[in-house]
């Protein structure tokens, strides 16, 4: 089940994939971060079996979300108002990330607190997106590529945060609430690929309205 709804990413992956040369280019960083997750999807099944493991290929889809999703941003003006912001958030993921997975740990072991800020910092930004499009647009929400996506975010990053923390702090946990918790991620998982699917229904064409 949990492998079944992480390939749900397909769908927004096909649906962006067929969209590609339509759409709005300032939404091309989000098609990304989509096609990074689905390669990550299909790495961790081929190292799972060969190594045990999808620790690697995590840290370093880690890193590449986080920029995306940051550039994302930047694209739909968020960062308008503080560029120094969205420059300082281009040098600190990469330099955090480098001091706990490559000097700090391993590449091999999951970077832990490197999830969790990102995460963190993710879900503040999507907060932000949101607050700033009801203060613009009122209505016609559901129908808004940028919104779908902001929600998407909030709901994900949110809930791996507490998984995250539940991995690192919580080993006197039972077995079965830590399947409990995997099995709530990937019905998280199966939610956010959906609202992704739609969002991108939603993008508008390249001759059509820009988020200003």
């Amino acid at each position: 089940l949990v492998t079944a709804f992480s390939f749900s990413i397909l769908l927004p992956a096909v649906i962006g994939g067929i969209r590609f040369s339509k759409i709005n280019p300032t939404y091309y960083p989000f098609l990304f971060f989509i096609w990074a997750g689905l390669l990550n999807e299909i790495a961790t099944i081929y190292l799972v079996k060969q190594i045990k493991s999808n620790a690697v290929n995590n840290n370093l889809f880690y890193l590449i979300e986080s920029l995306l999703i940051t550039v994302q941003f930047k694209k739909w003006r968020l960062f308008d108002r503080s560029p120094v912001l969205y420059k300082t958030l281009l040098i600190f993921f990469p330099v955090f990330w480098v001091g706990e997975t490559l000097l700090l740990e391993s590449l091999y072991n999951f970077s832990s607190y490197f999830i969790i800020l990102h995460s963190f910092l993710i879900t503040l930004l999507s907060i932000s997106m949101i607050n700033r499009l009801l203060a613009r647009e009122r209505k016609g929400l559901r129908k808004n590529a940028i919104f779908l996506i902001s929600l998407g975010w909030i709901v994900f990053f949110t809930y791996a945060i507490l998984v995250e923390i539940s991995y690192m702090y919580g080993t006197h946990l039972s077995e079965p609430f830590q399947n409990a918790v995997m099995y709530i991620l990937a019905f998280v998982n199966l939610f956010t690929n959906l609202l992704y699917a739609l969002a991108i229904l939603w993008i508008p064409k390249k001759s059509g309205y820009t988020f200003t």
